[in-house]
């Protein structure tokens, strides 16, 4: 499945500053603070590095922040290829001095990755919060920036300064409280790109942030991601939540899905064995999630307590049979990496314990290699990074190596997402595999 939304996201690195080590009375060696984020959407994971020091992989919308002497280095950008080979490296020389605080941020310009640094003096303590706003969406024009204590109105609110690719709005201290973040179009107050859920502001810090294309990883067309890499995130306060359903009941039988007691009608109907159900918008928030078998209504099978974040795509996996129903979910990314495919498995087979998923190119002896992914009974394995061509998807024991499955033959075309689904099969015995999504 593709999905190509219009979406950004805003992405957020708390600033260390320099100072004392903690030893009383012994002034630290002098350092500077370096916040970094990958913020390059047609990019894969990269490896970060000082020199050849400091190696951190950083996946899309990922920071890291770390504090090195005063120096002139060589920051490098390891681009990683699908089997995570080095595929390119991009360098930026640098001189970090003393008193300053550092923003690197590995972006697109023109289609193409390039990295960026920002270089600001260090933060005043225990001044409040301290705001740098870079724009770094290719996908968003200029835009004002609103920063004021919840409920920001715009009719009385006054824009902290407008800014458009590159450029970066610095933000003066800000006392401790529940702050909205709005952008709208430059000089038209009228079209809000986006207006944050509340945010808490304390004590003495600095925040640097990035708005950068989401890229369809989720519903919400902004968010704000705060701190260095927690990847905690903030998403546009408008923002539904996107539900959907795979059934892998042993007893192959349809389901219906409901939110919060409501069945009459489900919000999902009859689910299929070995299927996934569209996607259905819901309020984000707690929710309890309704599971009946559709041959009989009202028998409800599961009653599950849940949070549907705002902005996200939520999938469930159905396993166990009628009578004993269990659920378990995961997030879905969508953003497209050019060129290649994402791959995941899905483990509803309980009669079988953990697996190993092969997803290799005809003839090869699987018994030599590692596995594509590791699964267990209701678990859904991390996205694989697949590039196109044609493959075979074999399944074997963890433990023993004996194939359960496979191999079966597939192709992969670029730019998709691809699931492999692993159930009981028919005959109550064995391990049957089902291809989903774009296969």
């Amino acid at each position: 499945m593709r999905l190509t939304l219009p979406s950004l996201v805003l992405l957020g690195v708390s600033l260390l500053a320099a100072g004392c080590d903690g030893n009383e009375g012994r002034t630290a060696l002098p350092n500077a603070s370096l916040q970094v984020v990958h913020a390059a959407p047609n990019l894969g994971p990269v490896v970060f590095k000082r020199v050849q020091a400091n190696a951190t992989r950083l996946d899309y919308m990922q920071g890291a922040a770390f504090s090195f002497d005063v120096d002139t280095y060589t920051f490098n950008f390891d681009i990683l290829d699908v089997d995570d080979s080095v595929l390119r490296t991009i360098s930026l020389p640098a001189t970090l001095v003393e008193g300053s605080i550092y923003f690197l941020i590995l972006r697109e310009v023109g289609g193409q990755p390039e990295p960026l640094l920002v270089e600001r003096p260090a933060m005043t303590q225990g001044a409040g919060t301290e705001l740098e706003i870079l724009h770094a969406a290719t996908t968003l024009g200029a835009v004002d920036v609103y920063v004021d204590l919840e409920p920001l109105d715009l009719m009385t609110a006054t824009a902290r300064g407008a800014i458009d690719f590159d450029d970066v709005l610095s933000v003066p201290a800000l006392a401790d409280g529940n702050y909205e973040i709005v952008l709208t179009d430059a000089s038209n107050q009228a079209i809000v790109q986006f207006q944050s859920t509340p945010v808490g502001l304390a004590g003495s810090q600095g925040l640097f942030l990035a708005i950068v294309d989401g890229a369809g990883i989720g519903l919400s067309p902004l968010a704000l991601a705060l701190g260095d890499s927690d990847g905690r995130t903030i998403v546009d306060s408008n923002s539904q939540s996107g539900i959907r359903v795979i059934n892998a009941l042993s007893d192959r039988e349809a389901i219906n899905i409901g939110i919060d007691d409501q069945l009459t009608p489900p919000l999902i109907s009859g689910v299929a064995f070995a299927t996934a159900s569209a996607f259905e918008l819901i309020a984000p928030g707690d929710h309890d999630l309704n599971v009946e078998p559709t041959l009989m209504p009202g028998a409800v099978d599961i009653d599950q307590a849940f949070v549907a974040e705002a902005g996200l795509f939520q999938t469930w996996l159905v396993t166990g049979s009628t009578g004993s129903m269990s659920a378990t979910s995961f997030e879905d990314d969508f953003r497209v990496i050019s060129g290649e495919s994402k791959l995941r498995a899905f483990h509803g087979s309980p009669q079988n314990g953990p697996v190993a998923v092969f997803v290799v190119p005809p003839g090869t002896d699987i018994t030599s290699i590692a596995p594509t992914s590791l699964a267990s009974n209701g678990i859904t394995s991390p996205n694989v990074r697949v590039a196109p061509g044609s493959y075979e998807i074999t399944v074997a024991e963890q433990a023993t190596g004996a194939v359960l499955a496979g191999p079966i033959a597939a192709t992969i075309a670029a730019d998709g997402y691809y699931g492999i689904l692993l159930t009981d099969a028919a005959a109550g015995t064995g391990l049957e595999v089902t291809l989903l999504f774009d296969f």
